[in-house]
Parts: structure tokens; C-alpha cells; sequence
């Protein structure tokens, strides 16, 4: 007939919802909903053209997972995920665009991106299921505000950033980049390396 949209502040705070199944409970819609968080929630745009940068910071300030449906996010900072959190999308649908110009699937690029496309500066984190483009690196792993251990960075394709992978020592050897699970991984036309592990400063040597 014809639909209409609603907010979850609009709902009735009465109405409830129950999964399938025996032990089900009833929910209220407007707790139901928000199960599920996603960039666009907080206004991603997903057309390869909007930046979509802030968007994707406010969601991970405010909550521990985000999804990332289907759509071409241009961003112009890094993705930060911070300990715990966790970012994925739907494989190769969810694409993370960190530069101005869309995917060549024919033409080299240039590798314009002066930034890193995802940093995991904490441990406990996941990445997954997505498509990266561009960057000064596609996923960087290092101890910024935590010891860099137990992410799992996994089911990604990497295109055309300088560096697809770093996982760096960094300046602390109390933050160390250990024990990170890193698997089905494509790494696609590297400007420099496909996989760096690196100390920038003081810190430790990485692992995975």
C-alpha cells in the first residue's frame, strides 16, 4: 500500500516484537532496532562522491559495533577502531574509497592517498568483510592507545593503497603489535609492500 517511515522515537513505546522460537522474549521495536548500528545511521552517504568520514567517526564513538552495508564510502581521514570494537560490511559491496578518484579495475593507479584508509590502535578489535581502496595503507596495526594484540583483521580485499598491511612496533614496548589474527586477505597492486611489519619508533618488534 503505502508506507511510511518512522524513527525509533516515533514508535509506540508499547509495541514489542518476539523472535521465533521457545525462550523468546518480547522486546520493545524501539530496543529491537537499534541491534543493529550502521554508518549510515549517522548519515553516510555510501555514493562515492559524499565524504563520509565523519560519519563513520560519530558511529564508532558512540557504539562498539558498525556496519557497513552495501555502497562506495569515500573517506579523506583514517577509520579509527579503538580496543574491542569491531567494523565490517558485506565483502566485496562494502567498499572504503580513502581517495578522491573510484576504483580501476583496468588502470593502475596513481596511489594519491597521504593518509591511512583503517588504523586498529588498541587490541580486541575486528575488521572484516570489506573492500578497501586507496590509502597510505589499506589497515595499519600498532599500539597507539593500547597494546595492538588479539585483532582480527580478516576476509578483506586491499586495492591500490602504498602499503597494504602495516603492523608496527610503534614507540612503546609496553603497546607491543603481538598476536594479531590476520586471514583470507587480498592484497592488490601494492605501490611498496603487500605486508610490512615495521618499529617506528622505540617500541617492539611485531608479529602475527
Amino acid at each position: 500500500g503505502n508506507p511510511v517511515a518512522l524513527t525509533p522515537s516515533t514508535l509506540p513505546a508499547t509495541g514489542t516484537v518476539a523472535a521465533l522460537g521457545a525462550g523468546a522474549v518480547a522486546r520493545g521495536v524501539p530496543d529491537k532496532l537499534r541491534d543493529l548500528v550502521s554508518v549510515r545511521d549517522f548519515g553516510a552517504r555510501g555514493d562515492g562522491i559524499s565524504d563520509d568520514t565523519n560519519a563513520f567517526l560519530a558511529a564508532l564513538a558512540a557504539h562498539r559495533s558498525v556496519f557497513v552495508p552495501a555502497g562506495t564510502y569515500r573517506t579523506t581521514a583514517p577509520i579509527i577502531l579503538g580496543y574491542g570494537q569491531t567494523l565490517y560490511g558485506e565483502r566485496e559491496g562494502s567498499v572504503i574509497q580513502a581517495r578522491a578518484t573510484a576504483f580501476d579495475p583496468v588502470n593502475l593507479p596513481t596511489y594519491p592517498s597521504t593518509f591511512n584508509a583503517v588504523e586498529l590502535v588498541d587490541g580486541y578489535a575486528t575488521l572484516r568483510d570489506l573492500r578497501i581502496v586507496g590509502g597510505a595503507t589499506g589497515v595499519k596495526l600498532y599500539g597507539r592507545d593500547g597494546p595492538a594484540v588479539k585483532n582480527v583483521v580478516e576476509n578483506l580485499s586491499i586495492w591500490d593503497a602504498i602499503n597494504g598491511i602495516v603492523l608496527d612496533g610503534y614507540t612503546d614496548t609496553d603497546r607491543p603489535c603481538y598476536w594479531n589474527h590476520i586471514a583470507r586477505i587480498l592484497v592488490a597492486r601494492p605501490q611498496a609492500h603487500g605486508v610490512l611489519l615495521t618499529v617506528e619508533g622505540d617500541g617492539d618488534t611485531p608479529n602475527a
